[in-house]
């Protein structure tokens, strides 16, 4: 992108929330599509993160988050992006810097942790024991691998950014 000023930043963060926004969206349309725009939506955020500052990356993040947690009337998508997808892009930054299997397993406990407090907005927050009954223990199994292929498709989906649509923008 160009070059780096106060109000592009601004513009391009209002631009990046209400694609998060629009994103999460979607998932009134197809319920069952939850996670994976919840997922989605944390593409422009990642983005954000690259091209401009982490305070403008976080500004992305919360207006998002609290624009689909005011906006969406299902908020089982806003609370996944909130709970996990949303503020993953900066652990993952955080952590790309450090060794391989201190960046594994900082990921494994943010993963964790994320799955923690998804569980316990929905248990304790908006009283669903439907969705908790849906928790079961393949779901707690399986869960780590799933996690780890976003990670591996959000890594390959940043390389393509920068190696293709990137030089693209700056022309």
């Amino acid at each position: 992108m160009k070059p780096d000023r106060p109000a592009r930043r601004v513009a391009f963060g209002a631009v990046f929330s209400a694609l998060a926004v629009a994103l999460m969206s979607i998932s009134l349309v197809v319920p069952t599509l939850d996670l994976t725009l919840a997922a989605l939506a944390a593409i422009p955020v990642y983005i954000a993160l690259l091209e401009f500052r982490a305070a403008s990356a976080l500004s992305v993040y919360v207006i998002a988050g609290a624009l689909s947690l005011l906006l969406l009337p299902d908020k089982s998508c806003a609370v996944f992006f909130c709970a996990l997808f949303g503020w993953y892009p900066f652990l993952r930054n955080a952590v790309s810097r450090l060794p391989l299997w201190l960046s594994i397993l900082c990921k494994i406990f943010g993963g964790a942790l994320g799955a923690a407090a998804i569980y316990l907005v929905f248990s304790y927050l908006f009283l669903a024991p439907e969705v908790i009954e849906q928790i079961t223990i393949p779901v707690l199994v399986l869960f780590p691998i799933v996690f780890f292929v976003y990670d591996y498709g959000l890594g390959k989906l940043m390389v393509l950014y920068t190696a293709v649509i990137r030089p693209k923008l700056n022309r």
